[in-house]
């Protein structure tokens, strides 16, 4: 089985991918964290698949992340 290596563990990488769903009347609310690329995604109002989530950053410092957000 192949490992992901995230910011505070390892996972199992599954077989096939699954899909996670938000249902809200506010997407653009929701940030979305990538926690083994460290990219940060936020919710739009495109109903495409795909291009539901745009990229508006990345974490530049893991360990800080990991202290005031996963602990």
């Amino acid at each position: 089985m192949k490992m992901r290596k995230c910011i505070d563990e390892e996972i199992p990488e599954l077989d096939n991918a699954i899909t996670l769903s938000v249902y809200t009347k506010a997407p653009r609310k929701w940030v979305l964290i990538d926690t083994e690329t460290l990219d940060v995604y936020k919710g739009s109002n495109n109903l495409e698949i795909g291009k539901q989530w745009t990229k508006i950053k990345k974490i530049s410092n893991a360990q800080e992340f990991k202290k005031n957000v996963l602990e």
